[in-house]
């Protein structure tokens, strides 16, 4: 049979819930420093976030000067730009804009519906940063649709997208809804070349983007289709047709 000595027991007892046993200065103590350490963790997370921040944005910054540059963009088409990222997500970097033609359209959908937008601006900008309205598929269908054509002797004024330089008087052979055959001034251009053609039809005032698809006889003539832009457009030209008088 076993014994206990209840007095070292109870002496045993009291020796453990006295180890337990802190003063309230030691615990306030502890309390401060856990309060410190929690307080400089915090501190050193937001410069370190505000940095990235910084380091971000000036990276942001300088890829927009890049894009900027090598699009060749002129001063209308970076103001176009400005205002399109007024529109941005609060997330997006503003160069997304020159690199994602799902952002771009989107933004240029809010600000065409807030105020008014150069039509040749915008087809221009998306040409030159390479976005399509039309996938290839869809202009081989656009192209079969039987749009009203007609030769003409109009005047047109042609400037070349890309590089924004001198700008050179032609004649427009014929005009439809979907492009233009012209007469090549100086046999300049070839296919592949992005140019936008100032015209007037039938009292309607147009100036277009277009990309040469095609040049014919030894290099005299072009033949253009017309690239994004809106159908309201189309079907002023296709109007204009039927009121030209120069024939």
């Amino acid at each position: 049979m076993i014994y206990l000595d209840h007095e070292k027991l109870d002496q045993f007892f009291k020796s453990v819930a006295g180890g337990f046993a802190t003063p309230p200065r030691e615990v306030l103590l502890f309390f401060v420093m856990l309060a410190v350490i929690l307080s400089f963790l915090i501190i050193f997370y937001l410069v370190q976030r505000r940095g990235m921040h910084r380091k971000l944005s000036r990276r942001s910054a300088e890829r927009y000067a890049e894009l900027i540059d090598q699009h060749k963009l002129s001063d209308a088409e970076v103001r176009l730009i400005e205002g399109l990222s007024e529109y941005l997500p609060a997330e997006k970097q503003k160069y997304l804009l020159l690199t994602n033609q799902h952002l771009f359209n989107g933004c240029a959908g809010k600000l065409q519906a807030n105020e008014p937008v150069s039509e040749s601006t915008l087809a221009s900008t998306r040409l030159k940063l390479g976005f399509r309205v039309e996938q290839p598929e869809e202009i081989k269908q656009y192209q079969r649709r039987n749009y009203y054509r007609r030769k003409t002797h109009l005047s047109v004024f042609v400037t070349p997208l890309h590089t924004g330089g001198e700008t050179y008087r032609s004649t427009l052979l014929d005009l439809g809804g979907g492009g233009a055959s012209l007469g090549n001034p100086q046999s300049l251009f070839k296919a592949g070349d992005l140019l936008e053609l100032s015209f007037s039809s039938g009292a309607s005032d147009f100036r277009l983007p277009a990309e040469v698809v095609r040049i014919s006889r030894n290099a005299s003539v072009l033949h253009v289709q017309f690239r994004s832009i809106a159908e309201s457009a189309r079907d002023r030209i296709i109007g204009s047709l039927y009121r030209i008088t120069d024939l």
